[in-house]
């Protein structure tokens, strides 16, 4: 028996991700100095609030950091990803999911935040 094409087990994920991922993840966690945007534990993960920009591209590049990627921690990217905050698309599963407006406002004020705090520490060196 066939599988059908809208199993999302036959769904190619891996377009989310450059071969460079590792780099651009470890490159956003060192923005707020590895810390979660929205807690103060250590940011283990790197999460996508939209997976493509406007132009139709992939975000999945170093000018995405802060405004479409952000550092959290494993609970925080958990409650990134529930239904009250993220917005899956059945159209288009591996790039059309997002975060709702009023989450990824947390996320960006959240990560501004971190960011700021971490320029002031390097500041004083």
């Amino acid at each position: 028996m066939s599988q059908s094409k809208n199993n999302i087990q036959d769904v190619d994920w891996s377009i989310r991700y450059p071969e460079n991922w590792a780099e651009i993840s470890w490159k956003c966690r060192e923005s707020t100095n590895f810390r979660c945007c929205l807690c103060r534990s250590e940011a283990t993960q790197t999460h996508h609030a939209l997976y493509t920009y406007r132009d139709g591209k992939v975000i999945a590049d170093f000018r995405g950091i802060g405004s479409y990627l952000f550092p959290l921690c494993d609970d925080c990217h958990e409650i990134a990803h529930h239904p009250f905050n993220y917005r899956k698309d059945s159209k288009n599963p591996v790039l059309g999911n997002k975060n709702s407006p009023r989450f990824y406002k947390l996320l960006r004020e959240g990560w501004l935040d971190k960011k700021r705090k971490v320029q002031k520490m390097t500041q004083k060196d």
